[in-house]
C-alpha cells in the first residue's frame, strides 16, 4: 500500500497539466497510501534553496490548497517535514517548519481576503507566529 502510494506520488509529480485542485485533494486523503503519495510528491521538490515563503509559492503553484481543516493540516505537517528535511535554518525540528509555515499561510488569506477587515501588522504577525515557534529568530520573520 505505502509502495503504491510512493509510485502514485512520483508519477502524479511527473504529469503535467493535471488540475490543481484535484491533485490537492487526492494527495491529502487520510488513508495511508495517500500519506505516502503526497510524501514522495513533496520529496521531489527541490526546496533547498528556498525561502520557506518562496517553498510555499512552489507547492501552491502545483495543487490547490483543499478547503477542509484536516486536509490542510495533513498538507502543511507533509510539507513541513520535506522542507525540514532539506536542511534549512533557523529551524530545529519539523514542527517549527510546521508553525511558521501554518503562520504564513494564514497571513497571506489575511492580506488578501477582501473579508478581513481588520488586517494584521507585521508586529502581530510576529509576536503570533514566535508564540509558536519561539526559537525561530524574530529577524527571519521580517521584524
Amino acid at each position: 500500500d505505502e509502495a503504491v502510494g510512493e509510485q502514485l506520488g512520483a508519477l502524479l509529480f511527473e504529469q503535467e497539466g493535471l488540475p490543481a485542485r484535484e491533485l490537492g485533494e487526492l494527495l491529502t486523503r487520510a488513508e495511508p497510501r495517500y500519506a505516502a503519495a503526497l510524501a514522495a510528491f513533496l520529496a521531489r521538490f527541490d526546496f533547498g534553496a528556498l525561502s520557506l515563503p518562496d517553498a510555499l509559492r512552489l507547492l501552491f503553484a502545483a495543487l490547490r490548497c483543499p478547503g477542509e481543516a484536516q486536509k490542510i493540516d495533513r498538507l502543511m505537517q507533509a510539507f513541513a517535514r520535506s522542507y525540514f528535511g532539506d536542511g534549512h535554518a533557523p529551524f530545529r525540528d519539523a514542527d517549527e517548519v510546521y508553525a511558521v509555515a501554518f503562520s504564513v499561510m494564514m497571513l497571506n488569506v489575511d492580506q488578501h481576503n477582501p473579508s478581513v477587515r481588520s488586517k494584521m501588522s507585521k508586529l502581530q504577525f510576529v509576536t503570533n507566529t514566535r508564540r509558536a515557534a519561539s526559537h525561530v529568530p524574530a529577524d527571519y520573520l521580517g521584524s
